[in-house]
């Protein structure tokens, strides 16, 4: 398996919640999702918090925040399918993981690890 999956999905681990943006024909929408897994170097399963009819998610594009006291983290990819009790599976296309950076009073994101699905 790829050292940058096993990466990013440690980080993904030690983060419990993360906002799930999803667009679709109507337009926008934001969720928060928690129990995040990384299944496996092309899928993430998400737990989603609120009452939504999730069989209207699937195929659309999506991309999933999550905010660390270490970093932040960003996924790409597909809502491919659905689970029992709300939880969404989503097809990762990337996944970078964001460190702060800083100097005086100047701050910044920069990438320190990308997963990319050719």
């Amino acid at each position: 398996m790829d050292n940058t999956w096993n990466f990013i999905g440690s980080k993904m681990k030690s983060v419990d919640k993360g906002l799930l943006r999803i667009q679709n024909k109507i337009g926008k929408k934001s969720f928060i999702v928690n129990n995040i897994q990384s299944e496996h170097p092309t899928a993430v399963s998400l737990l989603m918090i609120e009452d939504e009819d999730t069989g209207r998610l699937i195929n659309h594009p999506a991309s999933l925040t999550q905010e660390s006291s270490e970093g932040y983290l960003y996924i790409t990819g597909l809502i491919s399918g659905i689970e029992k009790n709300n939880v969404l599976l989503m097809t990762v296309s990337k996944a970078s993981w964001f460190v702060r950076k800083g100097k005086g009073k100047e701050s910044w994101l920069e990438e320190a690890c990308v997963y990319d699905q050719l």
